[in-house]
């Protein structure tokens, strides 16, 4: 039983491999790669990831607009964090996420019934 628990650890700390994300891979001149994104119809633009940049994805505005949604690396996400977005300014925007096809995303907004209900949770528990 003792060596059976040790192999599954060795396993389990080995792995399987490096994950490759997949994340939507286009510029604001390809149709349908802007804020008014469908995962849907865009699943053409769904790509996997190449060595070195696979496990980030992320999208960048410029001036307001989407100009591009690629892979990146985690590393390369540090300025902004993971599943974060940084303002360079008021019209630059880069954010960065983990998972597939998590760049297609327009802008985050605030869930207020999410937030209502995890403040009467907390109220509840504490």
């Amino acid at each position: 039983m003792q060596w059976t628990m040790m192999l599954v650890l060795l396993l389990a700390c080995l792995g399987v491999g490096e994950a490759v994300t997949e994340c939507y891979d286009c510029t604001s001149s390809d149709a349908g790669c802007g804020d008014t994104f469908d995962k849907a119809a865009q699943a053409k633009y769904l790509k996997p990831c190449t060595t070195g940049l696979t496990d980030a994805c992320y999208k960048g505005k410029v001036n307001g607009v989407v100009a591009i949604r690629s892979c990146m690396s985690t590393a390369g996400c540090a300025f902004s964090g993971n599943n974060d977005c940084f303002e360079e300014s008021s019209d630059n925007v880069v954010c960065c996420c983990t998972g597939d096809g998590c760049n297609s995303a327009t802008t985050r907004q605030v869930s207020y019934v999410a937030l209502a209900a995890m403040m009467f949770v907390a109220k509840a528990v504490f």
